[in-house]
């Protein structure tokens, strides 16, 4: 075995990737044993081209908005890039957000191109993301799901809380970077270091001009995969399947992956909090599971089939990167 095989084996049969695979997998086959895999797969076979083309239409909705809202973000922190190099960026991570932290890919690469700094350009992700959790706790808290009584109170507890720790490290970065320089080990010293220019960025990004836009852009782009969502679970046969519906139970699946982000995957995770979601609705196990795997094909489908060409038009941007960059940042002059 050549030595670029073993240093990918040993990378992928590392705990951190081995584990959440195995979940994942152990999930959907649980889901799987509670349903008629026939009559799931039945009901995705019947899913119209024409929800299918809307599905895609939708996807390109989401990705654009979204990208938009991630320009934003990124240019109240003074990070100005080339539109190409965003775009790469943002498409390959939209292709890796199914696994633990994907999302973060688009930071790796922005580094990798020397266009800035990875806890620089990763405070932007993260405000996203926890723009992303308040808005789907904000929709369980007004709609709540039927015979759930708990998910109400357990909405407004982490919502609370989340706010709540948000202000506080916010509030409290000054102190970190007088305990810094006392670190000695250099590892802690790096690591405090990042997560210190992340806390300073979500703290540049927490004022009413850069919040309010970045959360009607993330409300609009939610409300196009809900309205995918819909469409899908309506291709499946299930006909009197709100948006609402939709909202919930996609708001539920995404809370629990969210607020295990870094740790498991999405595959299967969704599907299985979905699941049980769609269930207390009245659906059953298979009608449920269809829902939830059609949409899984659809969007991922239409995700890739959007994202991966225009990567593929784009990938000569990793090899243009400027000379240019100064604490994490760059203005770039192409």
């Amino acid at each position: 075995m050549s030595s670029e095989a073993r240093r990918w084996r040993h990378m992928l049969l590392q705990p951190r990737i081995v584990l959440p695979v195995l979940l994942s997998a152990a999930l959907l086959a649980f889901a799987f044993s509670i349903s008629n895999l026939t009559q799931v797969f039945d009901r995705i076979d019947e899913i119209p081209f024409s929800t299918v083309v809307l599905g895609f239409l939708l996807a390109l909705t989401y990705l654009s908005v979204k990208w938009l809202e991630f320009r934003l973000l990124l240019s109240r922190l003074a990070i100005r890039l080339p539109w190409r190099r965003l775009v790469f960026a943002f498409a390959i991570a939209e292709m890796s957000i199914t696994i633990p932290a994907g999302v973060y890919v688009q930071n790796y690469i922005l580094q990798r191109m020397r266009s800035a700094g990875f806890a620089r350009s990763a405070a932007a992700t993260t405000a996203m993301l926890l723009l992303e959790l308040c808005l789907i706790l904000l929709m369980l808290v007004v709609l709540g799901i039927p015979h759930w009584v708990w998910v109400r109170p357990t909405a407004i507890a982490v919502l609370t809380g989340l706010l709540l720790l948000l202000g506080l490290l916010i509030s409290t970065d000054a102190l970190a970077e007088r305990v810094l320089p006392r670190v000695r080990h250099r590892g802690v010293r790096t690591f405090a270091k990042g997560l210190s220019e992340v806390i300073r960025g979500l703290g540049q990004l927490a004022v009413l001009r850069t919040a309010l836009p970045a959360l009607l852009l993330a409300a609009a782009y939610l409300g196009a995969l809900a309205g995918a969502f819909t469409l899908v679970g309506r291709g499946t046969g299930v006909e009197h399947f709100s948006y609402l519906q939709a909202v919930t139970v996609y708001s539920f699946s995404l809370t629990v992956t969210l607020l295990m982000a870094g740790v498991l995957t999405q595959l299967g995770v969704i599907e299985v909090a979905g699941l049980g979601a769609a269930l207390s609705f009245g659906y059953g196990p298979s009608e449920a599971l269809a829902m939830m795997l059609g949409f899984r094909i659809v969007w991922m489908g239409s995700v890739w089939l959007i994202c991966g060409p225009t990567a593929l038009l784009l990938r000569d941007v990793m090899r243009t990167t400027p000379e240019a960059h100064q604490s994490g940042l760059e203005q770039p002059t192409e």
